[in-house]
């Protein structure tokens, strides 16, 4: 069920053998990316529209008088609105581009007995998966990281044979109040793994010991005869 916490929102959906948690800007939140592109938008068609309203009025007198029409078709009038123009246009162009990497959701699938899969989603649509097999998994940790301005909390996971933690959540960066439902659910399943791995290597090592022993005696009989 979606709930949301503090400004992300966050959804978990379990199954039987799988575990996603899933968190979200909440659809009514722009990025300043996205309000940056739409005043850029706006400001655009203002532009256009001025340019197209003053060369059609260029020929009323009505609208303009005989100075106003000679200043709005000067060529430094014409040259400043082609320049914002195009000025607008790239800046249009950059923050369309930015948008394509803006990120809008991520989430943590966790796979009883098989792995762990972090998710990125990004506003174009484009999605970025990461997968690791649970065996590789040895602890589940959250961290602090302190900032100038708050102290950052984060998910992670310690990997056996790399060398930096896997860390979930990392582009939207949410409060601990959000990662504490993963955290637990992520650490259950992470122990119950270690734990069923730690018996199995146990009943596999007491037989290979008692097979051990029966072949030493059999050896010794054979030796008394």
């Amino acid at each position: 069920m979606p709930s949301k916490k503090g400004r992300l929102v966050y959804r978990r959906t379990a199954h039987a053998s799988t575990v996603l948690h899933e968190l979200a800007r909440p659809p009514s939140t722009s990025s300043s990316t996205s309000l940056g592109l739409r005043i850029v938008r706006l400001l655009l068609v203002g532009t256009i529209a001025a340019l197209l309203w003053t060369s059609r009025c260029a020929g009323d007198q009505g609208f303009l008088n005989e100075k106003n029409i000679a200043l709005a078709l000067s060529p430094s009038a014409c040259i400043l609105g082609g320049f914002t123009v195009v000025v607008l246009t790239l800046a249009h162009w950059v923050l369309a581009l930015l948008e394509q990497h803006h990120v809008e959701a991520e989430s943590v699938l966790l796979i009883k007995d098989l792995g762990v899969q972090l998710q990125t989603r990004y506003t174009s649509g484009r999605e970025e998966c990461e997968f690791v097999d649970l065996g590789r998994v040895q602890a589940v940790v959250i961290n602090e990281g302190i900032t100038l301005h708050r102290v950052v909390y984060y998910l992670a996971f310690v990997v056996e044979g790399r060398d930096t933690l896997l860390v979930g959540f990392q582009h939207l960066k949410p409060c601990l109040d959000d990662l504490l439902p993963v955290y637990h659910s992520a650490r259950a399943i992470v122990e119950a793994h270690i734990k069923h791995v730690d018996v199995a290597a146990g009943w596999t090592a007491l037989k290979q010991r008692e097979g051990g022993g029966r072949s030493e005696g059999d050896l010794k009989d054979n030796k008394s005869y």
